[in-house]
């Protein structure tokens, strides 16, 4: 679950940003054909309202350590009067408030800012990451950490849209997929490669699923804990359905185990590595 953990802090960031798109709301358009009578509503039937898409507004994060015990952060996510995030609020098993994160918009960019560490990492300098985007999609992001650290990485996608390759200072990254599941890749890190690789039962959600999102982040950003694809998983080529049954790195099987809600939506994901450590996401949407 080591190499799990680091898979899951690359998605705070991703989680950040992504949600800018990935509200839509549909409007009917078509003309209809005067030479065809309308069916009418009789009054005991009840008129069908087409669904909208959902945005998630909050995932609680119970992680166990068997060393370290029980730790919960609950992050909440709001938007703005256009539909997009507008702002992140991370708090800690107490309830307090750890982080938050401020997003802005610019036609090809997406900025966000933790405005709140109260541990003050870098001497009381935020830390805030900018993502340019090209044909709708995240090309490439500027990770700085105060005002002497900083990180560049690059983003390939395939022929249908789903990211392939992350290319940055500290490392890179693969993902190969058979239409929109996830198959597998590798992970060059500090010199060394770490193959990993899923399996699926068939079982998927509606919308999307953000535990993909969620546990890529930390490789896609290596050290950052705040990245917006969990709300907008398309802006980072990462929006699936499908919910894989297991990942493998090297000698160590994650299972997932899922709960949804009755409108087909995730409602949790409990990944299991052994006895001693395990993490379950609840996700709330509207």
């Amino acid at each position: 679950m080591k190499d799990l953990r680091l898979l899951k802090n690359l998605f705070f960031f991703l989680l950040l940003g992504f949600s800018l798109c990935a509200i839509q709301a549909c409007g009917d358009d078509d003309e209809k054909d005067e030479t065809i009578e309308e069916p009418t509503i009789k009054d005991d039937e009840e008129e069908i309202v087409p669904s909208t898409p959902k945005r998630l507004v909050q995932m609680i994060e119970e992680e166990y350590d068997e060393g370290d015990g029980l730790h919960i952060h609950t992050y909440q996510f709001d938007y703005d009067k256009n539909g997009k995030l507008a702002s992140v609020t991370e708090y800690d098993t107490d309830g307090d408030v750890d982080d938050t994160y401020s997003i802005s918009y610019t036609e090809n960019s997406i900025t966000c800012v933790e405005t709140d560490d109260k541990e003050e990492d870098y001497n009381g300098e935020s830390e805030n990451v900018t993502f340019r985007l090209l044909n709708g999609r995240i090309n490439m992001a500027i990770e700085k950490h105060g005002s002497s650290l900083s990180y560049t990485h690059s983003y390939s996608y395939n022929s249908s849209n789903y990211l392939v390759k992350t290319k940055g200072e500290l490392g890179n990254m693969t993902f190969t997929w058979e239409g929109d599941k996830l198959m597998g890749g590798y992970k060059h890190v500090d010199k060394d490669n770490y193959a990993y690789s899923l399996e699926y039962d068939g079982k998927t959600c509606k919308g999307y699923n953000p535990v993909m999102v969620w546990m890529l982040a930390s490789d896609i950003l290596y050290e950052s804990d705040c990245f917006p694809v969990v709300v907008g998983p398309e802006l980072a080529g990462f929006k699936t359905t499908q919910l894989p049954k297991s990942v493998k790195e090297g000698d160590e099987t994650t299972n997932f185990t899922y709960e949804l809600y009755e409108d087909g939506y995730l409602k949790q994901c409990m990944a299991i590595e052994d006895d001693s450590y395990y993490e379950v996401y609840t996700f709330v949407w509207e």
